[in-house]
């Protein structure tokens, strides 16, 4: 962790990826986390916000409002939802398009130059500060390998990710891991040499959603800026992208031709 907050001059945007009924659930904790961030005055006085949101003081069918409310804007934070990602290999050793599907916006892809990998997408599109993929020992090989190539294209960018297991997969014997950013919070299941004492990492896990939830606002918040700071993200913004090729989704999860 560091010792100074994330910085939150600007909206803070996540991607989510996972079973849209925990969406909410993670996406609170991340509102509790920016609004314990140490680098804003969130008391500051509502004179001095240049940001608001228009409320109308009336809702509903049929309703003409004619006067609005407004709240200063402190923290914002803006999500993409990933549905789905697909790949289309080049026979070539530089790589291959990894195109993210999303549920409130044109897709994304990641395009291999030979060089790099540039972002393109028929609309403008910033980059998120934070992945966050909701895993559950029920995903399909569809939605592990979906999982898998979403997580390459973060790495591809420097994007700093996060996996959350629904149940926590510890108590499941013979459940198979998920890769992951050691360096990124997870859990360690560990032992004791009897002879030395010496603690010995037996496996690694993501961290599963009560433990996430458990965990203070302020720690978490240190956390995710100390993953900013590791990993500086390597493209801002997203360019104009070219006619759209068709893209066949394989469906089988394959490690070797997919390294993490």
């Amino acid at each position: 962790m560091t010792k100074q907050g994330l910085d939150l001059d600007k909206p803070f945007r996540v991607l989510y990826m996972g079973n849209p009924e925990f969406r909410n659930i993670i996406l609170d904790k991340i509102g509790d986390v920016l609004v314990s961030s140490s680098t804003r005055s969130l008391g500051s006085s509502s004179t001095e916000s240049s940001r608001y949101h228009v409320v109308p003081t009336s809702f509903g069918i049929g309703a003409t409002p004619n006067y609005a409310e407004l709240l200063p804007i402190h923290v914002q934070l803006i999500v993409d939802e990933c549905i789905g990602a697909v790949s289309e290999s080049h026979r070539t050793p530089s790589g291959s398009d990894i195109t993210l599907n999303f549920k409130n916006r044109p897709s994304c892809s990641s395009v291999c130059t030979g060089s790099e990998h540039q972002i393109h997408s028929e609309t403008e599109w910033t980059i998120p500060d934070l992945a966050l993929f909701l895993v559950s020992d029920r995903d399909d090989e569809a939605k592990m390998r979906a999982r898998h190539l979403a997580q390459s294209f973060m790495k591809i960018h420097g994007i700093p990710a996060l996996i959350i297991s629904e149940e926590p997969l510890w108590k499941k014997p013979g459940q198979h891991l998920f890769p992951f950013d050691h360096q990124s919070l997870h859990l360690c299941l560990e032992s004791r040499r009897a002879l030395t004492g010496e603690v010995v990492v037996l496996e690694r896990y993501p961290i599963d959603v009560k433990t996430f939830e458990s965990i203070t606002p302020s720690q978490l918040n240190r956390h995710l800026a100390s993953l900013s700071e590791l990993r500086p993200r390597k493209q801002s913004t997203s360019s104009t992208t070219l006619p759209p090729k068709s893209i066949e989704p394989n469906l089988f999860y394959d490690a070797e031709k997919y390294p993490s």
